[in-house]
């Protein structure tokens, strides 16, 4: 009987999703820009350097920033921000994204294997109401906005009211 034991450091991604079959879903609403953050982690006792690549999908995929990333040994927390913007005119309802991680092997000798992750996602279109798309334009919520505009023209009146009702009492 032969025994043997491997222990695998290596580094990983946290997912802004729950893989189902290998693949992700996350929905994106029609001409505006969502992000979705990937969280690195180096479980290797070396530092080491990742290259992330959008091999599909880069028609409405795009890596915000840098696409090198230098995890130290043992970290978590680094961030990919990708980001998922599907035409306003676009009559697609689901895109394919394929993103692919791979550790970059600075001093290769001899023959030298790189690890990789491949994250494979659906990214289903979501139409917004028209509540939704300003509620994503503007700096407040436009339930806030209605419910303020309530309000104010509640005070208008009632200032209006007041005054009518003050200048009645002068004569």
């Amino acid at each position: 009987m032969v025994l043997s034991s491997i222990f695998v450091n290596a580094f990983g991604v946290t997912l802004p999703y729950t893989p189902k079959e290998g693949y992700g879903e996350i929905g994106a609403a029609r001409g505006f820009t969502d992000e979705y953050l990937f969280e690195l982690q180096n479980g290797e006792a070396e530092d080491i350097k990742l290259k992330v690549v959008i091999e599909e999908g880069n028609e409405i995929a795009k890596i915000d920033g840098l696409d090198e990333y230098y995890l130290p040994a043992k970290s978590k927390g680094t961030q990919i921000p990708i980001k998922i913007k599907v035409p306003r005119k676009s009559l697609e309802e689901r895109y394919f994204v394929k993103v692919h991680l791979f550790k970059i092997n600075e001093n290769p000798s001899g023959t030298s294997l790189s690890s990789g992750i491949e994250l494979r996602m659906w990214v289903n279109v979501i139409d917004l109401s028209i509540v939704q798309q300003l509620n994503r334009i503007l700096p407040f919520r436009v339930q806030d906005a209605a419910g303020f505009l309530v309000l104010l023209v509640v005070l208008v009146v009632l200032a209006l009211y007041l005054k009518k009702k003050n200048l009645q009492n002068l004569y």
